[in-house]
């Protein structure tokens, strides 16, 4: 079989690259052990193979700023554990096992293991087929009254609701106050995380592909129907920076004024929100995106950003400069050093669990390093890489699988030329 780009894909390139590219819906089932994912298990014997290739291959290893990154976390992990004896070496144990996985996740498969054309090809129908879906949700409960789900019945979830049947109870309660569909998720935040990625793929790759905007429509408008804050933030951010990136040679040449296009696409949304759904959806997706701008604590999209930042503001100045370590929080809660605020044990978004877990030091071990990984002449990479710290804002998305698939596009996304080179 050949890629878009005309070349030929090995069995185990195919292999690797469906397995990475299908990594977070995978991993939203467990294997019965909390935290850890079916995509997980999978991938660590896929990890196995890339390591026996590595070896044979006789491939160096390239030191990379990341690597520092995570030593920087490893050490003052550690050394958080050796100043205070109580603390749980476990917990720390568990979260750098993580950080190690991702982190080989990420860098470790080569274009001997991924081939981002065929991933590319792959993401973009899964993608199409999980906006297709989402929309199928919308007909079935105001049509039919009916619940349509994406997930599978009866497996355990790798999620904050490990039982099927309880997170079902959950969801259908939701459904009695408001209608918000979550496609192949479990959640609408973690179908935006994961359709991102792609709206940057599908406007910034695919040179030549007359059906780009078009798809891209589609992607964004499922984003926005998700009723997802991250929807309308992440689609309105990246359609911003694709007309900036247009302007800068082509748009002066054109007659039709296109950046009027992001404009036009989210009013015809809300216009579908208002229209054929009740007023709950379009109230509360309003809400939420004001909730980005205001003080009201009790909106959810507030609490994500400043929860994790009120517990760093209590630290003492050379654990904001170092940080507490990774998987110390609970252990620091529980001595009573530091409170919580709205009673939630530990979720930030992930910007400010690194702020609170490797200091300012490593906040900016990740930034560099991150940009240092950004191929100079992929505006995608760009773009992947600002979507990564955007979403870090909102979201718990460090060590996950949507953010390793988008650290690996953004890492091979030299091999594929820009929309307009």
């Amino acid at each position: 079989m050949e890629n878009s780009a005309g070349c030929s894909v090995s069995l185990w390139q195919k292999i690797v690259s469906f397995l990475l590219v299908i990594f977070p819906i995978l991993d939203i089932y467990s294997v019965g052990i909390k935290g850890i994912g079916i995509g997980s298990i999978i991938l660590c014997f896929i990890l196995i193979g890339m390591g026996i290739r590595f070896l044979t291959l006789n491939r160096s290893i390239k030191l990379n700023p990341y690597y520092g990154f995570f030593l920087y976390g490893l050490c003052i992990s550690l050394l958080t554990v050796l100043i205070h004896n109580d603390f749980s070496i476990t917990a720390v144990a568990i979260r750098m096992t993580y950080f190690l996985f991702y982190t080989l996740l990420i860098f470790l498969p080569s274009s001997y293991d991924f081939d981002i054309h065929f991933a590319e090809q792959i993401y973009l129908k899964i993608g199409m087929a999980a906006g297709a879906f989402l929309i199928l949700q919308y007909f079935s409960f105001w049509g039919l009254r009916y619940n349509l789900i994406g997930l599978i019945p009866g497996l355990p979830l790798n999620y904050a609701i490990e039982d099927y049947v309880e997170w079902m109870d959950a969801y259908n309660n939701m459904y009695t106050i408001m209608f918000r569909p979550t496609s192949f998720f479990p959640e609408p935040a973690a179908f935006t995380q994961y359709m991102a990625p792609l709206l940057i793929l599908v406007l910034f790759t695919n040179v030549g592909e007359k059906k780009k905007l078009l798809k891209a429509a589609f992607i964004s408008i499922v984003m926005i129907l998700s009723t997802s804050t991250n929807g309308i933030v992440f689609s309105l951010f990246i359609w911003i920076l694709y007309f900036v990136y247009i302007n800068h040679d082509s748009l002066k040449n054109r007659r039709f004024p296109i950046f009027l296009v992001p404009l036009f696409l989210f009013a015809i949304v809300f216009a579908i929100l208002i229209l054929f759904t009740d007023n709950t959806i379009s109230d509360y997706t309003v809400q939420q995106f004001e909730g980005l701008f205001s003080k009201n604590q009790s909106s959810s999209a507030y609490l994500r950003i400043m929860r994790g930042f009120d517990i760093y503001r209590q630290l003492n100045f050379f654990e904001n400069i170092l940080g507490i370590g990774l998987g110390t929080y609970k252990s620091y809660y529980a001595t009573g050093v530091l409170t919580v605020y709205d009673g939630e044990t530990e979720y930030m978004n992930s910007l400010s669990y690194l702020f609170v877990s490797t200091g300012v030091i490593g906040v900016l071990l990740f930034i560099y390093s991150l940009f240092y990984n950004v191929p100079r002449r992929s505006m995608a990479s760009h773009a992947l890489a600002f979507l990564i710290l955007l979403s870090f804002f909102s979201s718990s998305l460090f060590n996950s699988p949507t953010y390793a698939l988008s650290y690996l596009f953004l890492l091979h996304l030299d091999s594929i030329k820009n929309s307009g080179d």
